[in-house]
């Protein structure tokens, strides 16, 4: 194509080992959102979880804290040609993100459903309408 030194950013739908072994089987650098279910993430969040909020990692001009982790990544290439898969770690750097302001507005919107649910089971009183008590969480349609 002609450009030198491309970067990709990508969204969360983009991951898979697959994906990411490629992308370093071609050397492209790339910045890439991951679910915070993965092994690997939640390994990373469970050893900053206590740290993250300190004002070292507080970054004023956007209000947010950010630390940033290197990582392994297990590395596998098949090689058809040779019949063996190539394996090896390639360093990653994990950026992870922690917004006050949105773990705030979350607890306030999601607390009182809770309340209402606690509720609801001590009294054994099914929960007609989940919407009633979530609209802030729960989105029963989305935007085209």
């Amino acid at each position: 194509m002609g450009y030198d030194k491309i970067k990709l950013v990508m969204d969360r739908g983009f991951y898979s080992e697959a994906n990411i072994n490629d992308l370093y089987h071609n050397h492209l650098k790339f910045l890439i959102a991951a679910k915070k279910s993965l092994r690997f993430v939640t390994n990373e969040l469970d050893r900053v979880r206590d740290s993250i909020r300190t004002w070292t990692n507080y970054h004023q001009k956007h209000d947010l804290y950010a630390c940033t982790a290197k990582i392994d990544w297990d590395y596998s290439q098949e090689r058809p040609y040779k019949g063996d898969i190539l394996k090896g770690k390639r360093r990653m750097y994990m950026h992870i993100y922690f917004n006050v302001n949105g773990h705030w507005r979350m607890k306030r919107t999601s607390t009182p459903c809770f309340v209402v649910y606690r509720r609801n089971w001590k009294a054994a009183q099914p929960i007609r309408n989940t919407t009633d008590y979530m609209p802030n969480i729960l989105i029963p349609q989305t935007r085209r």
